[in-house]
């Protein structure tokens, strides 16, 4: 992967969430990249949940811890 990506957590006013890797595409709950709306337009994640799929997202993208 070249150049920075960047890691985006959204929450819509719907209440739904989606994290997204610049260019790359959007985390699903189980933390799966996916360009499908259906799986990354998250319903009811607690804190914890989406604070482990920024984590992934960085892993992903190889960010420093």
């Amino acid at each position: 992967m070249e150049g920075a990506k960047s890691i985006v957590a959204r929450i819509k006013s719907t209440g739904d969430m989606r994290v997204s890797i610049d260019q790359v595409g959007s985390l699903s709950r189980e933390g799966v990249v996916s360009s499908q709306r259906a799986v990354t337009h998250l319903k009811n994640l607690t804190s914890q949940e989406l604070i482990g799929l920024i984590q992934k997202a960085k892993e992903f993208v190889g960010a420093a811890q």
